[in-house]
């Protein structure tokens, strides 16, 4: 008898040696394995036939991008599920365990800044081209620069609890931090965002000319 993920199976008397916690490892990795190829070459094969049959394009990226993050997350949980079978000393099965769900973490952060990369902003920019406001042609840039930073902060954040690392303290002085550099670039801060609500909501364009209070003209050139 061995043990593949929820399912007990009988083994015939031939395969009885592989009976116990080593059979049901190899029978459980070799499952998820089946799986991953499974889902890697059927049903990714299906979803990219449906795909190219639609007339939009963004269905295509989400399944090229979707595929190999998938299949990696699957393998990796199924040697997840092969170490918590295997009967090793526990220790050693939960610091391998952890290491292995961290790894989990990152292939979906991974995974969502592919998506965002390739599906919203590669779209968002044809949209802003084709648009006539310019509140997209001013954000999806900023949504560009920051955004990935962004994903890595929470992914890495989100892997440093689940290692045991306490994240109270950087978190402090790092807030601390950046309040003191707040204060002392309060005028940069202020410039930049002041830009920001320029371009947003934009009083004039290039190439207009402005009468300051001083009474100089100047033309807007950036």
């Amino acid at each position: 008898m061995i043990q593949i993920w929820m399912w007990e199976i009988a083994l015939p008397p031939a395969l009885q040696p592989l009976a116990g916690p080593v059979g049901s490892a190899l029978g459980t990795l070799l499952f998820w394995l089946a799986v991953a190829l499974a889902v890697q070459f059927v049903v990714f094969g299906i979803l990219r036939i449906v795909a190219l049959r639609r007339e939009s394009e963004w269905d295509d990226v989400v399944v090229d991008v979707s595929r190999r993050p998938l299949v990696v997350v699957l393998v990796l949980l199924g040697m997840v599920n092969y170490l918590a079978l295997l009967g090793v000393h526990v220790s050693l099965t939960e610091t391998i365990r952890r290491w292995m769900i961290a790894a989990v973490i990152a292939v979906i952060t991974y995974w969502a800044w592919r998506l965002l990369r390739d599906v919203v902003i590669h779209y968002g920019q044809e949209y802003a081209r084709r648009s006539e406001t310019r509140v997209d042609d001013v954000l999806l840039p900023i949504v560009n620069q920051f955004a990935p930073l962004a994903l890595a902060l929470i992914g890495g954040s989100i892997i440093l609890q689940y290692l045991g690392v306490q994240l109270d303290a950087l978190l402090v002085a790092i807030g601390g931090a950046a309040f003191i550099l707040a204060f002392a670039l309060q005028d940069i801060l202020s410039n930049v965002f002041g830009g920001l609500s320029l371009l947003v909501d934009t009083p004039f364009k290039y190439g207009d000319l402005v009468m300051l209070e001083d009474g100089k003209v100047c033309q807007v050139v950036r």
